[in-house]
């Protein structure tokens, strides 16, 4: 059960429309189905009937999970691929692919995957590269080679007679006795060799090999074997050479120019069987020659392969039976660890097979899609790039699968197996699905009942006749068909704003989105794509439903909820395509992280107890200050949501809380809030100030921990009662604008000399226990007296913001002004801690003050 994100539109306030929709079709429930014993299920209905529920089950849980986390989208109306809606929509689209020319049937190789008894499209593989296969170098005997023609009549002066063999190498063996003929480059020079060893010198017969020139080296090099070059050839020489064939030996097959043979690898000769190769069918198209496949849909030999191979499965037996049947040909066998597709659902190795599949001719679409991708899609240049050489070098689109869970291929098939299909039947069948809103229909519905419109019937030109030589099309569409035409449940000629998924999907779905919507209606699905990676296990290992290494949360220790997850795709999921880890050291930082914000959250809130919303006459420096840095980071992390850069606005906010949230403001805040008079302006311009930060840091969370931003607001003594607005609109007031110049400058030279301070005395002293003495330049000195109105002060904004008992400042000679931490000339208050009452006093001036 995939689950795919398209955001819909836009709208001013930057909510989306968001119509979440589940790809329910699909092989791994299907083979959900068939490793449970109690449902052992016979016929498609049953099949379909299991599948559907398998899928119910799956939507509940997984719409569930979304709603903890904190997804907003419409749960009460999702679409769903299974949904007869959907399906009659699908099929609507297919007619029209099929109207317009894309769609036909062909015999032809394609990805098979005998563990799903289906053919499987490119997307649908993943490539092991530790695969091992048997190679082999293997020879094919040339029948009619004129030596004197090669100017080599020297060879037949020889006393003992001579052989001439066309060498090949392969990694699939047991295509040998399908072998149709042997391909050669009209663009490279090949060699006539002979080994040099004793093996060679004690045959009754000298044999020679034709093989690539520049091949030489490495062929000799694997085989273990000296080789000696008699003498050139150019490929000319190949033109009407024939070979007698391996597994039947009356037969002589030819050897053939091809354009995809090279001297990469191999031999330079290539061996070409028509039914298992994508550039053999090529060649075998060019030659205007019958395909023939004896391999069936189990990966077996069939019968007319005969008695020695007949029913061995190819892949794990049938290499080394035909090698042991070919022996006194084998020139050479071994190991050979290589990446090969595998079916990405049940793990297991794929072939290439020809059989009568349904496929979308995307040579044209393809054309436009990469047009569009190069000049108007957003996205990173890398992928762009990435994503349009797919697209240039798809081949065409095989959608049929042999299963019965997905949206049929609406088709006849007669006795010889051809198939016959039109708009008009196709759309029959839609409209049939959407009336009696049944999904089943083509599974249900007798051939006389899909037939019994004799319009439809001799549109199809099917004669009146009887029905019993005509069945029902087994085949269903490819899942990718049904997810790919996904962009019309956003409405007609409308484009999603975005699509998101995962960096396997540029072989998967967003082509198959692009490629469906161009050819359907000419338009494309999408104006952006947001790409992810994946997350990976402590092994470096893919989690997926497949491999059963998906985490339940537990990992030994304490569960981080809804909002822990959310941070760490934030942190280390939500931006580029590398894998992100996840494992017991990433949920540990989490942990300190969210500790960390609840903790500035708790003193916000601790802060605010009791307050009543009153604006302060003024604001204090220190809170102009930090109203100023919220104002300015709140900016930055809405710039970085507006271009999907969550890691940046995480990481931001958390480095805001750190500094200067945490290290300035609150440090120095705490002092006033705790120790100045209840109703003072002072203390009011602090709870504002904080109530104005709690706010902004609320709407700014909000789109990553909507639970924490939730809880906020429950406690906070003004939206307790609207802890809704914490997900639905903006909370923050409008932050007032730090203009006044002077003030600027007297701050940045505070903070200067606070930082310095701060360096210098590291822990050596407690500094609310201290004084600072500041030697003032000139023009500093002016600026400081409008801030602490005398040159000694025990409570002004001064001893705030540098959070000691005692600012001294006086007037210098020197250009640059200077700090130094001095001893407070008072005593240790016991109210607020600090050194700032005269012995005579029980408290400190402000302290009185407050207590009176």
């Amino acid at each position: 059960m995939d689950h795919h994100l398209i955001i819909k539109t836009r709208i001013p306030s930057h909510r989306v429309q968001f119509q979440p929709g589940w790809d329910c079709h699909g092989l791994p429930i299907e083979l959900k189905i068939a490793k449970d014993e109690t449902n052992v299920s016979s016929t498609p209905l049953q099949i379909r009937e299991c599948a559907r529920q398998v899928a119910h089950n799956a939507i509940a849980t997984q719409k569930h999970s979304f709603k903890r986390w904190g997804v907003t989208a419409d749960w009460s109306k999702p679409y769903l691929t299974m949904d007869s809606k959907y399906v009659a929509n699908q099929l609507d689209i297919f007619s029209t692919l099929y109207e317009k020319g894309y769609v036909y049937r062909s015999f032809k190789p394609i990805y098979w995957s005998p563990s799903s008894k289906s053919a499987l499209a490119e997307s649908e593989l993943e490539y092991n590269d530790k695969h091992k296969s048997i190679a082999a170098f293997f020879r094919f005997h040339l029948i009619n080679l004129d030596l004197d023609k090669l100017a080599l009549g020297s060879l037949k002066m020889e006393k003992k007679p001579s052989h001439i063999f066309a060498l090949i190498w392969t990694t699939t063996p047991w295509t040998l006795p399908l072998n149709d003929v042997v391909a050669y480059s009209e663009n490279l020079k090949y060699a006539l060799v002979e080994f040099e060893d004793a093996k060679q010198q004690n045959l009754p017969i000298k044999e020679y090999y034709i093989v690539a020139e520049n091949l030489v080296p490495s062929i000799s090099q694997t085989l273990q074997r000296p080789l000696k070059i008699i003498t050139t050839i150019e490929p000319s020489a190949f033109k009407d050479t024939f070979y007698r064939h391996c597994f039947y030996n009356n037969i002589a097959s030819p050897l053939v120019p091809a354009s995809h043979v090279s001297a990469s690898i191999g031999t330079g000769l290539v061996h070409t069987s028509y039914a298992h190769g994508f550039d053999d069918y090529k060649i075998a198209l060019s030659r205007d020659e019958k395909i023939e496949c004896f391999v069936d849909e189990e990966g077996k030999y069939t019968r007319q392969m005969g008695y020695d191979l007949e029913g061995k499965d190819v892949i794990t037996q049938g290499s080394k039976a035909v090698l042991q049947l070919l022996k006194k040909n084998v020139v050479h066998s071994y190991n050979y660890t290589h990446s090969y597709p595998y079916d990405w659902r049940t793990k297991k190795p794929v072939i290439i097979r020809s059989s009568k599949q349904w496929f979308i001719d995307v040579s044209t679409v393809s054309q436009k899609a990469v047009e569009f991708v190069d000049k108007n899609l957003k996205i990173d240049e890398s992928q762009k790039s990435a994503l349009i050489t797919q697209l240039t070098h798809r081949p065409a689109w095989c959608i049929s699968r042999q299963r019965a869970w997905g949206v049929p291929i609406p088709a006849i098939i007669d006795s010889q197996n051809e198939a016959y299909m039109n708009p008009k039947f196709i759309q029959s069948i839609a409209t049939k699905i959407r009336s009696k809103n049944d999904t089943d229909y083509w599974w249900k519905a007798s051939i006389n009942e899909l037939l019994e419109d004799n319009e439809i019937r001799k549109s199809l030109n099917l004669s009146t006749e009887s029905n019993d030589e005509l069945q029902k099309g087994t085949d269903i569409m490819d899942v990718w068909v049904d997810s790919g035409v996904a962009w019309h449940t956003i409405g007609e000629g409308k484009i999603a704003n975005c699509v998101s998924e995962g960096i396997d999907q540029f072989r998967g779905w967003f082509q198959s989105l692009l490629l469906t919507s161009l050819a359907a209606r000419n338009l494309p699905p999408y104006k952006q794509i947001i790409v992810h990676g994946f997350s990976v296990d402590d092994k470096n290992r893919k989690m997926s439903k497949s491999v059963g290494n998906i985490t339940d949360g537990t990992m030994n220790q304490k569960a981080l909820g809804a909002d822990g997850l959310r941070l760490w795709v934030a942190l280390y999921g939500s931006e580029g395509t590398s894998d992100v880890k996840l494992g017991p050291q990433v949920l540990n930082e989490l942990e300190l992280k969210l500790k960390q914000i609840r903790n500035i959250y708790k003193f916000l809130l601790g802060a605010l107890d009791g307050y009543s919303g009153e604006k302060p006459k003024e604001l204090r420096l220190l809170d102009k200050f930090i109203l100023s840095e919220t104002k300015q980071f709140a900016e930055k992390v809405r710039s970085h949501y507006e271009n999907f850069r969550f890691r940046a606005a995480a990481n931001e906010f958390i480095q805001f809380l750190h500094n200067p949230l945490s290290s300035i403001y609150v440090n120095c805040v705490r002092d006033r809030l705790y120790c100045d008079p209840m109703n003072s302006d002072s203390r009011l311009s602090a709870l504002y100030t904080i109530d104005s930060i709690g706010r902004k840091l609320t709407d700014i969370l909000s789109p990553i921990l909507p639970h924490l931003a939730t809880e906020y607001c429950i406690h906070h003594p003004l939206l307790k009662d609207q802890a809704h607005k914490a997900i639905r609109q903006q909370l923050s007031h409008e932050i007032p604008l730090f203009d006044d110049q002077n003030e600027k400058e007297i701050l940045t030279l505070i903070l200067n000399l606070r930082s310095s301070i701060l360096e210098k005395a590291g822990n050596k002293f407690d500094m609310s226990k201290m004084g600072i003495e500041i030697k003032a330049a000139p023009v500093d000195y002016q600026k400081l007296l409008l801030i602490q109105s005398e040159e000694e002060s025990f409570s002004s904004e001064l001893t705030e913001l540098f959070g000691c008992s005692y600012v001294k400042i006086s007037k210098s000679e020197k250009d640059v002004s200077e700090a130094a931490v001095i001893d407070s000339p008072r005593k240790h208050c016991g109210r607020c801690r600090r050194l700032a009452r005269f012995e005579s006093d029980r408290f400190c001036d402000r302290c009185l003050i407050a207590i009176s």
